[in-house]
């Protein structure tokens, strides 16, 4: 029972200890990547006419399915910023590997630099890895904000079309899309 006892406390000790250290770019990254996935729910939600039915989405899948619909936005280097901050994401989430996170780091910061102009590129060439994730994440925020407009007036002519295509039938009310 003894031997138990100090098994257990080494056990709380470890598990304490780790939990206890802030770790402010992980913390950075894990906030951001939620703020950047609550604008990929609102591009999704202005895609669709009924999004609830659209559900259990990953990350990956709500990109690839915002890109299909980027008319027009679909080369723009802003999904590389999206995709290389979901991988930092989930390198920090799912590993403690150091290397790993240093390599997706520069990743992100490629992916932030060559989505600006050479001017911007000059400003932020001596960021730190803080400064890029927050970076990143507020490019991505930005590019999504850009589309979810898009989208959200696209939405707005494909009723009308649809009202001018089928007068005769019940429009059905829609609550996913904000409309003036």
């Amino acid at each position: 029972m003894e031997g138990e006892k100090d098994s257990s406390d080494e056990f709380f000790e470890r598990f304490s200890q780790h939990l206890s250290q802030i770790d402010e770019i992980a913390s950075i990254v894990l906030r951001g990547h939620l703020l950047v996935e609550q604008d990929l729910d609102s591009v999704i939600e202005a895609i669709f006419f009924y999004p609830q039915y659209i559900t259990r989405l990953s990350f990956e899948r709500k990109i690839q399915i915002a890109r299909a619909m980027a008319l027009r936005m679909q080369e723009d280097p802003a999904w590389e910023t999206l995709r290389t901050l979901n991988l930092l994401r989930n390198g920090i989430a799912h590993s403690s590997d150091i290397d790993d996170r240093r390599k997706k780091l520069a990743e992100l910061r490629h992916a932030c630099m060559n989505q600006m102009n050479p001017e911007a590129q000059r400003q932020h060439e001596g960021n730190s890895d803080k400064e890029i994730v927050i970076l990143g994440c507020a490019l991505c925020c930005g590019h999504l904000a850009i589309l979810e407009e898009t989208l959200v007036e696209m939405h707005a002519v494909l009723r009308e079309l649809d009202e001018q295509i089928h007068p005769h039938l019940q429009r059905m009310p829609i609550k996913s899309v904000r409309e003036g």
